[in-house]
């Protein structure tokens, strides 16, 4: 019997945001017993990737633990791996990004333990055609694959000449097929012990992007990240040719969000709970929105601003609208029914629109409109025409809606506004009868807030006798003010839900007004 070479590879990680009690408990029962089990067995060699976010809390909470892997490198029982720093999925993000994570994590690995890794971990189904040549440059010379039917052996791809060892993964309980193996035949061997079969091409995996047409939570997170990416390399291609010190700590510092909020497990779902669980997506939104306020802070020198955008944020070939100021953002789809789908309020790191619903529903937005009599009629799908608007410290969007409730011509005006240094949003309603009768209406507006901090839902609330409701957010320290200026019924559920009847003659207008005030 020929002797078997076992490449033995082990794998931590915890996500950006997940709960501190966690990483204790995987610290205590499982990484800390293997690495001293490994430390009293010096011929078993072994290859090793913990995630920077694990690397971060190691730093912190147990020092020690990174010597004792040096102590296991020095000695050639270990070798570690190199990855994207904060376990980013590498094919959803720009390349550059894929170079600054590595490099990071490049970086890390000479420094602590003294060796220039070799190999990178992939995620699984993380994979494209073009990684050879970009980890080719990086130094890196075999990458673990995880296929569903891997090959069996170690493999040369190639990218443009480009040349990349493969070694493909399949995870296996270790008493299967190990324990059919007699002891005397199974050898720990390293990756720099492996021959290459021959030259293999894997094709490019698509699971993941797939995931971001199935929900556009996840897809809205994931171009939310290439935005502060890109508005973050526009200010690296501006630097300065003779050196700023403190501009380059705050590009350094707005690069270092950005990665925390590219990691990958709140862009998919997983075992876990990936996106469904709101504290990963909220902790993924607080790093890219200190990025953003990091950009904003060199790009804009501090002082206040407004700014409007009109850009295809969601790469679905219609237009959005960004409408920013030095405390929030507000993202506008006009053809989703000129919803609201992000509200950010930049100083506390939030998206208090960081909603999730399950497949096939409709979106968790705000902004939401919807005629419950003459006729059930739901706008949400509904494209409305935009127009933006611009004056020196106001921005703001007209989106109009015509269309049929029942028998009656309607034309609804929604406007929404921001003015420089408040965090305050005003929406008005103009709703036109513009046919000859008269007509009695039912009309409701739908707004679907991720309060309270952590959680997804709201307590129970009813407008108070100034026709208001307070939400506050005792972790983070704000609260967010619901105001109108008409009475208003009000269900009861997930979100709130304010409506309004009243009748209106041929030709005549029903006028509203909303403010939305957060308040630290």
């Amino acid at each position: 019997m020929d002797r078997v070479n076992n490449l033995l590879t082990v794998h931590g990680h915890q996500p950006i945001g997940n709960l501190p009690h966690i990483f204790d408990v995987a610290y205590q029962q499982a990484y800390l017993p293997f690495m001293r089990h490994m430390a009293q067995q010096p011929r078993q060699k072994f290859a090793l990737h913990f995630s920077g976010v694990l690397y971060d809390w190691f730093s912190v909470q147990h020092p020690d633990f990174l010597d004792q892997i040096r102590a296991l490198v020095k000695r050639g029982q270990a070798e570690v791996l190199t990855a994207g720093y904060y376990e980013p999925i590498l094919s959803l993000i720009p390349d550059e990004d894929k170079i600054g994570q590595i490099e990071r994590m490049n970086h890390f690995v000479r420094e602590k333990f003294g060796s220039s890794p070799r190999g990178i971990w992939l995620a699984p189904h993380d994979w494209e055609m073009g990684f050879p040549a970009i980890f080719s440059d990086l130094g890196i010379e075999y990458a673990l694959v995880n296929c569903d039917k891997p090959p069996d052996g170690f493999y040369l791809t190639e990218h443009h000449g480009k040349i990349l060892k493969i070694c493909p993964l399949s995870p296996v309980k270790l008493e299967d097929p190990l324990s059919k193996i007699p002891s005397e035949y199974l050898q720990m061997a390293s990756f720099e012990e492996s021959t290459p079969q021959g030259r293999i091409y894997l094709p490019g995996e698509v699971y993941y992007r797939n995931f971001l047409i199935e929900h556009p939570e996840a897809n809205n997170l994931h171009k939310k990240m290439l935005y502060i990416s890109s508005k973050l390399q526009a200010l690296k291609k501006g630097k300065t040719l003779f050196g700023d010190k403190a501009r380059d700590a705050q590009l350094e510092s707005a690069g270092s969000e950005l990665y925390r909020g590219q990691c990958g497990d709140a862009y998919w779902n997983n075992a876990f709970g990936g996106l469904q669980l709101p504290y990963l997506r909220a902790a993924v939104y607080q790093h890219l929105l200190r990025s953003e306020n990091e950009i904003e802070k060199i790009s804009r020198g501090g002082k206040n601003f407004v700014e409007l955008v009109v850009t295809d944020f969601d790469k679905d070939g219609n237009d959005e609208v960004i409408l920013s100021n030095n405390l929030l953002n507000l993202y506008f789809s006009p053809t989703c029914g000129g919803a609201m789908f992000e509200m950010d309020y930049k100083p506390a790191g939030i998206n208090l629109l960081n909603t999730f619903v399950r497949r096939g529903a409709q979106p968790g937005y705000s902004l939401l409109d919807r005629f419950l009599s003459p006729a059930p009629v739901n706008l949400a799908q509904q494209p409305y025409t935009f127009m933006p608007h611009r004056r020196p410290d106001e921005v703001g969007v007209k989106m109009v809606y015509s269309g049929r409730v029942k028998e009656t011509s309607i034309r609804l005006e929604k406007r929404v506004d921001i003015h420089a240094k408040l965090s305050i949003v005003h929406i008005e309603y103009v709703i036109t009868n513009q046919g000859k009768t008269s007509q009695d209406f039912h009309f409701g507006v739908d707004f679907n807030f991720s309060l309270p901090a952590g959680g997804q839902g709201l307590p129970a609330v009813n407008f108070n006798a100034e026709n208001e409701i307070k939400l506050v957010d005792e972790r983070n320290g704000f609260a967010v003010l619901f105001q109108v200026d008409r009475p208003a019924f009000l269900e009861k559920g997930n979100s709130i839900c304010p409506s309004w009847k009243f009748t209106l003659a041929g030709a005549e207008e029903w006028k509203l007004k909303i403010v939305l005030r957060i308040e630290a």
